[in-house]
């Protein structure tokens, strides 16, 4: 149901947990399509290109850092 954009409150209260927490710790994970979509939606949002993401072990996703650049100036000499 959360993967489908069923509110978190929503599912809790049908499957009867006290707390939406603790639906959170149970059913909450992100699956990385979740994540994709969620970033493009936040990329649109912002006028941005999307980030790419990658599937790092537990099946956590997380941003490809590979291509970054910082964007601090760095400590000079």
């Amino acid at each position: 149901m959360l993967a489908r954009g069923v509110p978190l409150k929503v599912v809790s209260e049908i499957l009867g947990h006290s707390s939406i927490v603790i639906t959170g710790d149970v059913y909450g994970y992100v699956s990385p399509d979740v994540s994709r979509e969620a970033l493009a939606t936040l990329s649109a949002v912002l006028n941005r290109p999307a980030p790419r993401m990658v599937v790092k072990n537990g099946g956590q996703t997380a941003p490809d850092n590979s291509r970054a650049r910082s964007r601090s100036p760095g400590i000079g000499p």
